[in-house]
Formats: C-alpha cells, structure tokens, sequence
C-alpha cells in the first residue's frame, strides 16, 4: 500500500479524493452521495475562511493494484490552539475497506503530521471548519443521512476505537412525528410567556434578512460563547449561510424572539434537502439541477432539518424556545407536504436542549460520536465539559 498526497489544484487527485467513497458505500442502500462541491469547498482557500488560520493536508491510499482504498484529512486551526491548554488538531473525511492495516496507515499519517505541527491531541473525525456539517462518527441508526451529516459504515466504530481514538462527546439527532407532538402543552406555555411585557416573536422575511442576520449574530455569539473551543461568527459568514439557504429557505420556519426590542432567542429550520439530492448522485451540474427542479416540483421531500438554536442566556428560563418551537410547530401543520422533523448536532455537553427536544416528542434517530486521541501519553485524557449555561 501507498500514499499519495492530494494538493490543491490537482484535478485528477482530487476527483479520486472525491470518488474513493464510491468503493466503500457501492452496495449500501442507505448512502447518499454528499455533493461534491460540498467536499471541495472545504479544500478550497478561496471558499473555507479556515485557511485564514489553519492548514490541511489530505492523502489517498493506494493498494497493490493502484486501487484507492482509503482517504482522510488532517487539519489544524492556529487560532483556536493558541488559546488551548493542550493544542488539539483535527482529523476527518476518512473513508476506507474493512482493513485495520490500510485504516491505521492513515490513522498514523495524521498524527504523525500533527504532531509535526507541535499538536499533541487529535480529534476525529472532524470537519476543517464549522461544526455543522461533517462531524463526528455515525454508531447508532443508519438510515439515510441528512445534508452535510456524516454517514459511515458500522464497522468504522471499531477502526476508530482499536487504534486508541475515545469519546470525546456524542452528538444525538432526533426525529419528531409532527402528528406527536403534545401541542396543548406548547399551546399553555406559550401563552404564558407571550403575556409577558415587551415580548414579541416574529418569523423572518427576505426583504429585512440584513436585520435577521445581525441578530443571529448577536444572539449567536453570547449563547454558544459558554460551550469549550466556542468561535464567533461574523455577520459576513451567516451572510454567506443564509444567502446559500435562499433557494430553499421557508420564512415561516425561521423564528425570532425579542424582549424589549433585545433579541432573544431565534430557531433555523429548512427543508431537509438529502431526500433530494439523493438523485442527483454528488454533481449539481445542469442534469443535476434539473433533477433537483424537478423533484423540488414533485415535493419528493417529507421531512425539515433543524439547522441551528440560540437562547440568550439571560432569557434561557423564560420560555422563549419553546414559544419559538410552538411557532414553528404551528406552521408546519400548515404545510401537508412536511411531516417529519430532523434535528441533528446535539451535543451530550448541551442537556438542556437534548431535554426540549425530548420533551417534544422527540425521539434519538442517530447516534454520532466526536473521538479523541491523545498523541502525547502525557497529558491526560479529558471527556468534553458540560456547557456552563
């Protein structure tokens, strides 16, 4: 076996980067192809702002035929180490056969790499970017992924934990029958809090979106600030967001709370796209778009993906996600083509809102896992800390 390293603007590499999947998933029913582009931007420095702060290498493994068995990346970000007791960098986008011999090699490649880079803790598999696209390990409930969630085979798990990776936390997603959710009791609390002075919720519109995103942004950056490694986000990058979610976007399913003129709290939710995208096998090229119209005008999809939640700490008893969940709740009956709801990326570090969602008839549809492996034996291995809000 053998590596080969894929450096950015080598065509035929990085179509091999992107086709090695193929191998693994060709026989899995379950597995939807992630759109190419989507997997090339990360790679990108003109398209991911962590080429501002990071490095990323990628190799290809090649078995005794030249056949590519195995892919992964490693990554660091310096900014976010320097403010680390002990630097931790990252690794993902690993694919490989049922091998321990080919996934070790490029276990190691990484952590060698890494540790070149004076990291002495690797994570993985992680993306070189935000957390909510490509992270964490799939371990419990295979079924169709939802865009930009990590889909893996079973056997990963013991690839991952036989080379010495343990979890650092787990990440839940959760699934909600519309139809089962226990809409009286939202209903009673909702006016509860809606009695409150100087409360108002409202849902977004595309004419006042510069507003919307500056109190993302703002409510964003205080409610995630308690959670370990947190990065704040500029109203540059949620521009970026909320611009590539146009297309698709639904306003009435992207709520905002205020108290007295003060953003509070907001809830994202889009239409899960996957269930699109599935036909359009990775390319959305001038076929691939044509299909995904098509099945747009077809109504092929049934289900709404979560995308992301904030609660100003100062307002996280008051009510206001679930008043923001009712809204929502409240539209989405309106919608008959939608019955199901997707929410993915809750952390085992967040028990408050893994407690909301149960508490909304939510039940765990899959299970990922974000791993750790200490690269140095002198420093202690730490489970990720509970969120301090």
């Amino acid at each position: 076996m053998k590596f080969i390293e894929v450096k950015t603007g080598d065509e035929k590499l990085e179509e091999l980067f992107l086709k090695v999947p193929l191998l693994i998933y060709k026989d899995d029913p379950n597995w939807i192809r992630p759109l190419d582009k989507d997997i090339e931007s990360v790679f990108d420095p003109a398209s991911n702002p962590a080429f501002k702060n990071g490095e990323v290498i990628r190799w290809i493994l090649l078995d005794s035929s030249n056949l590519a068995i195995g892919r992964v990346a490693a990554f660091i970000n310096r900014e976010m180490i320097a403010n680390m007791e002990d630097p931790a960098g990252g690794m993902g986008f690993f694919e490989c056969i049922n091998d321990k011999s080919a996934a070790f090699m490029l276990f190691d490649a990484c952590a060698e790499w890494l540790k070149s880079k004076d990291v002495h803790i690797m994570d993985g598999p992680v993306n070189f970017g935000e957390r909510d696209r490509f992270w964490g390990l799939l371990v419990d409930g295979f079924g169709p992924a939802s865009y930009m969630e990590n889909y893996n085979p079973p056997y990963y798990k013991s690839l991952f934990e036989d080379y010495g990776f343990r979890l650092y936390f787990e990440q839940n997603t959760y699934l909600i029958d519309k139809y089962k959710v226990q809409a009286p009791r939202l209903d009673k609390i909702s006016k509860w809090v809606a009695r409150k002075p100087g409360v108002r919720f409202e849902h977004i519109t595309k004419k006042e979106l510069p507003r919307y995103i500056d109190d993302f942004v703002y409510i964003y950056n205080q409610s995630w600030s308690g959670f370990e490694n947190f990065k704040p986000v500029t109203s540059a990058d949620i521009t970026s967001v909320f611009k590539s979610m146009l297309p698709i976007m639904i306003p009435e399913f992207i709520w905002f709370g205020y108290v007295d003129d003060e953003p509070a709290g907001f809830n994202v939710f889009i239409p899960e796209v996957n269930q699109i995208f599935k036909y359009v096998d990775g390319r959305l090229n001038l076929l691939g778009k044509i299909k995904f119209g098509w099945h747009q005008l077809i109504k092929s999809n049934h289900k709404v993906k979560g995308l992301v939640f904030g609660i100003l700490p100062k307002y996280q008893n008051m009510g206001i996600d679930a008043v923001l969940s009712y809204y929502f709740y409240l539209e989405l009956m309106k919608k008959d083509q939608y019955r199901d709801v997707g929410i993915s990326w809750i952390g085992g570090f967040n028990p408050k809102m893994n407690s909301l969602i149960e508490a909304l008839s939510g039940v765990v549809d899959k299970v990922h896992y974000t791993y750790r492996k200490m690269l140095d034996d002198s420093i202690a291995f730490k489970p990720y800390s509970i969120a301090k809000t």
